[in-house]
């Protein structure tokens, strides 16, 4: 009987070891990637995602250089006149749209993370039509690193 990955849910190959410490127990991963992200989920608190999920996490594939170009558009203060209001110099709110999670646990997971970003200092959203806001300071929050998350 084989397992399945505690992260995506996929089978796990026979003789694979990358074991998950999650609630005094030992869980399964498929690979490497997902042992690093579930310990990444775990250790920073926000466990619950696991309690929350209904359904396996996506696989994310390594972003295309392309699109790692295309995020990096974001910091242009041209495009941001679109989606960024200026509260005063060093404060912005962004209205963003996160298109495709239909998972409660991965928005649940998003938001804690948005959360605890430095520059980020309120946060809300709305499952309708998915646009989140992130209000911050603009010295400590560019685009990209957390762009390139929700990306995947």
């Amino acid at each position: 009987m084989s397992e399945n990955c505690f992260h995506c849910g996929l089978p796990v190959p026979a003789g694979a070891s990358f074991p998950i410490r999650y609630r005094q127990r030992e869980e399964p991963a498929c690979c490497a990637g997902c042992q690093a992200v579930a310990a990444t989920i775990i250790e920073s608190g926000l466990s619950d995602y696991y309690k929350h999920r209904t359904e396996g996490a996506a696989r994310a594939e390594a972003l295309p250089q392309a699109v790692l170009e295309q995020i990096k558009l974001y910091n242009s203060e041209e495009l941001q006149r679109g989606f960024v209001r200026v509260e005063s110099e060093n404060i912005r709110e962004a209205s963003l749209m996160l298109e495709g999670i239909t998972c409660a646990a991965c928005i649940w997971l998003n938001e804690q993370h948005i959360r605890r970003l430095p520059a980020c200092w309120a946060w809300t959203s709305t499952t309708a039509p998915s646009a989140p806001a992130c209000a911050g300071t603009t010295a400590a929050c560019s685009c990209p690193p957390s762009w390139r998350r929700w990306r995947r």
